[in-house]
């Protein structure tokens, strides 16, 4: 079974939920624009955890808003999720996650996410983003050494799977 939330339902309730992911952005548009269409599917298995839930909606949202960007300047391009936007939907997710787990809005914990604080206080989020989901086309400009997060991830994480349980896609 495949859940399919369509952008634009998802958007108005989960705007106040993440309201602190990003500032609302006016757009002006062109009366020829065709609406942009973005449909943000979630792995069935993050609806019986509201902290998994809240923290991939984050994630899918920060992907979302950028592929709308994108296709409303070029409505028949090819969007490429960059390294930077990979990077940001992360970050992203562990924002929302502590904000409501920091608030007690949430009952329970999310294990991948409590490990992505890990990595992220070890100071290794980048290239755990580089290394994990780098789909071969990004380059590495910042010099990111493969062996130093490696070697930190057996000793500190060493069952720990690299996850993507969201896919947002242009209809």
């Amino acid at each position: 079974m495949k859940i399919v939330l369509k952008l634009s339902l998802v958007i108005i309730p989960v705007s106040l939920l993440l309201g602190c992911l990003s500032s609302p952005k006016v757009q002006e548009t062109n009366s020829k624009e065709e609406a942009v269409t973005i449909d943000v599917s979630l792995d069935p298995s993050l609806m019986s955890n509201d902290a998994s839930l809240a923290s991939w909606l984050a994630y899918a949202i920060i992907i979302a808003d950028e592929m709308n960007t994108y296709y409303t300047q070029q409505p028949s391009g090819n969007f490429i999720l960059t390294f930077a936007i990979e990077l940001s939907a992360r970050e992203g997710m562990i924002e929302q996650y502590v904000s409501l787990k920091n608030n007690g809005d949430l009952p329970e914990t999310y294990q991948y996410v409590e490990e992505l604080l890990l990595i992220e206080n070890a100071g290794f989020l980048e290239e755990y983003v580089f290394f994990s989901f780098n789909p071969g086309t990004w380059e590495n400009d910042k010099g990111f050494i493969e062996a130093d997060f490696t070697n930190w991830k057996e000793i500190n994480l060493s069952n720990h799977q690299p996850l993507t349980l969201a896919t947002i896609e242009k209809r």
